[in-house]
């Protein structure tokens, strides 16, 4: 039986080990660090799916993706004349949580009338919201939501995740 061939964007086929290959590509990264320059992801990256993006719309806006912060949050409306409800994920970091807070400002005229699965401080202006008992502790990439009825507009909210 012969072994496998494979393809790498280093070099023609060939059947080199897995572990000269990514000294290989430890070597190119390291080559591009020293380099200043900055490695991009390709779909014709093995090993690499293509750069997923998502843009944030009135109706949803979040922190920055969960990575080597606490934890990160978005925040989705559904909105009518005189109030709307958010829906507020808060996604674990990679060091996970034992415990997090989301704080936002609301517009102005806007104020929180009910919150549910999070404790509120505030119902106008700049507003923080704590886990409660059974959500606040999350392991890496693990996410929980919350929730609040405003009246009002709550449209342009941006949450801002802190974990403990």
């Amino acid at each position: 039986m012969t072994s496998p061939t494979t393809v790498s964007r280093f070099g023609p086929a060939s059947s080199t080990p897995a572990s000269s290959k990514t000294s290989r590509a430890a070597a190119q990264t390291t080559a591009w660090a020293a380099s200043g320059a900055t490695p991009s992801r390709s779909a014709h990256s093995p090993g690499v799916g293509p750069a997923q993006s998502r843009c944030a719309s009135e109706s949803e806006r979040s922190t920055p993706p969960p990575g080597k912060v606490g934890c990160s949050a978005s925040v989705s409306l559904n909105s009518w004349t005189g109030g709307f409800v958010a829906t507020v994920k808060v996604t674990a970091g990679s060091a996970g949580t034992s415990g997090w807070n989301v704080s936002l400002t609301l517009p102005s005229g806007a104020s929180v009338t009910n919150t549910w699965s999070a404790t509120a401080s505030g119902s106008t202006g700049a507003v923080r919201f704590t886990n409660v008992d059974y959500n606040g502790r999350l392991v890496a990439g693990q996410v929980t939501e919350f929730g609040f009825q405003g009246t009002g507009s709550g449209a342009g909210m941006t949450p801002i995740c802190a974990a403990s």
